[in-house]
């Protein structure tokens, strides 16, 4: 088994890291922990502009992945430094917590809307659990 800790940008007014983190299982299974920022994101109030290679797509391919790789992508929430690249993944099979989903889904909450169009795409596939549960 193998856990890695994917950099995906480091704020550079406070320095505090985005990060989303891969999980190899022994039998190969490969669950992604968050995606990040979108890519080519941008945010000129804390001046951080991602480059390509601190995109999640790129982070997996530096390690021979590609997001067909990925069996399950465990949403911790859908801010924009941790679900701005959900849509690169249709064919995962994404984990979320059912209240954390109902609350984002109600649009009254402007943090989760910037980043809808990523989490919220029609070809992602979404299961909602309440609590904990045991994926493998």
């Amino acid at each position: 088994m193998r856990l890695y800790l994917l950099q995906m940008a480091i704020a550079p007014t406070n320095g505090i890291p985005a990060v989303s983190y891969l999980i190899q299982t022994d039998d190969g299974t490969n669950i992604l922990i968050d995606t990040g920022f979108p890519k080519n994101f941008e945010m000129p109030s804390m001046d951080l502009r991602l480059e390509d290679h601190e995109y999640i797509v790129e982070q997996l391919a530096a390690l021979g992945l590609t997001p067909p790789d990925i069996r399950y992508l465990v949403c911790t929430h859908f801010d924009q430094d941790h679900a701005g690249g959900h849509d690169a993944f249709p064919d995962a099979e994404l984990i979320v917590q059912r209240q954390h989903d109902e609350v984002a889904r109600t649009g009254t909450h402007g943090r989760f809307e910037r980043m809808r169009a990523y989490w919220d795409h029609p070809s992602l596939h979404y299961r909602l659990i309440d609590g904990d549960i045991v994926l493998l």
